[in-house]
């Protein structure tokens, strides 16, 4: 849908955009959603993290299928990303 402004699923036109997405899932419903956790440091052996990788979302408003998109991926560093792992073909 993100390059094509057509549903995969029923071909569907009527594509939604959202440039951001609230973080409900963690009742923080200001907060825009992000995937993944990034190290930002340590103290007495326990590490903080960060959400570092903010999404954007498709979807189809007449079947309702949904896509979520990671914005400007070439610029996430992505090994920094707690439980990150690149996939072997």
């Amino acid at each position: 849908m993100k390059r094509t402004w057509r549903c995969p699923k029923c071909n569907g036109a009527r594509i939604g955009y959202f440039e951001t997405l609230p973080d409900s899932a963690h009742g923080e419903a200001s907060k825009p959603r992000m995937i993944g956790n990034q190290v930002v440091g340590s103290f007495l052996g326990l590490q903080a993290h960060q959400g570092a990788a903010p999404v954007e979302a498709f979807v189809c408003t007449e079947c309702g299928y949904f896509e979520e998109y990671v914005k400007n991926p070439t610029t996430i560093p992505w090994d920094q990303f707690v439980g990150f792992r690149w996939c072997a073909r």
